[in-house]
Order: structure tokens, then C-alpha cells, then sequence
């Protein structure tokens, strides 16, 4: 099964193609300009195809929810359709429910020092930064912001993984 994503509605700004794409063999990025919000569609299709194909079931990672100093590019990731959403007893994530769609946002200020490898190796501050989402059929659009001002995109990670396992 492959993952193809696709944007919807987004502006790139200087969050050029370089930006995003394959981080590691679990992670992917993808950019989004300060000031702005991407809405992508997830897609799950057989191997080499373009036909819809439907895990049975599937928990979407997004690690790395942080912000720029100051409270300034605040990063949000919002998901529809989606069930259920876990993060940690101790997240820095705030939780917004509007429907059938779960929004986080961040709390706390970050830099790349300090992004995770891998999913199956965060540190506790990392795993508060994250949030796992149930996902159900072949696709799912997520919608990803980023508030304020700013010259450079901030990249959000992404990994069809369970990354809020119990430790």
C-alpha cells in the first residue's frame, strides 16, 4: 500500500518542494509558510496504482508540534472524520473539537534541535509534542496552519505509525 499526498488549498510561499517530502524511511515533512494553513488529502492506494485502497486500520502521527518564541508561529493540525485522536497524559497540545474534526495546536517553543528521528525513538518531550490520530477508510484530509509572521515555512512530521505508545 502507498500514501500519495496531495494539497488542496495551499498557498506555498517559500515553502518550497525541497522543503517537504521523505525525512527518513518513517517520517515525512511538509511545509507550510508562516501566516498561512494547507489543507492536504491523505490517500492509501495499492502499490503502484492510483486505485483507493482501505487499511484496516491505521493510527496518523504528527510529531513535532511546536512554535517559534514568543508564541509566535503557533503550528495546528486539524483532521476530520477521524474518530479518536491520542496524545500523552502530559501533552503541551491544546485540543479543539468542531464537529467531526480534531484540531491541536501547540503550547510550547521548539527548534530542530529538538525533532524527533523516529517515532519509535522520542524522548517524553517529544511524545507531548505529538498526536495520534484513528484514522478510518482510504483517505483523510488534514488541514495544517501555521499563525504570525515569518520569512522561513515551518515543516510539520508526519508517520503512518503509532507514535503515542505506551512507554
Amino acid at each position: 500500500m502507498d500514501l500519495v499526498v496531495k494539497p488542496v488549498d495551499h498557498a506555498c510561499g517559500r515553502a518550497t518542494n525541497d522543503r517537504n517530502g521523505h525525512k527518513s524511511d518513517m517520517l515525512a515533512t511538509l511545509a507550510v509558510q508562516a501566516g498561512r494553513e494547507g489543507s492536504f488529502d491523505f490517500q492509501f492506494v495499492a502499490t503502484g496504482t492510483d486505485t483507493p485502497a482501505t487499511p484496516k486500520s491505521v493510527v496518523f502521527s504528527f510529531l513535532d508540534l511546536d512554535q517559534g518564541k514568543k508564541g509566535k508561529q503557533q503550528e495546528s493540525v486539524e483532521v476530520c472524520g477521524s474518530a479518536t485522536a491520542v496524545v500523552t497524559d502530559n501533552t503541551e497540545l491544546i485540543q479543539e473539537r468542531n464537529g467531526d474534526c480534531l484540531k491541536f495546536t501547540s503550547s510550547t517553543w521548539g527548534n530542530g534541535k529538538d525533532n524527533p528521528n523516529s517515532p519509535d525513538s522520542m524522548s517524553e518531550v517529544q511524545r507531548n509534542r505529538a498526536v495520534a490520530y484513528q484514522v478510518a477508510g482510504s483517505s483523510f484530509r488534514a488541514t495544517l496552519g501555521v499563525t504570525g509572521k515569518g520569512a522561513n515555512p515551518r515543516k510539520f512530521l508526519f508517520a503512518g505509525h503509532p507514535s503515542i505508545a505506551c512507554k
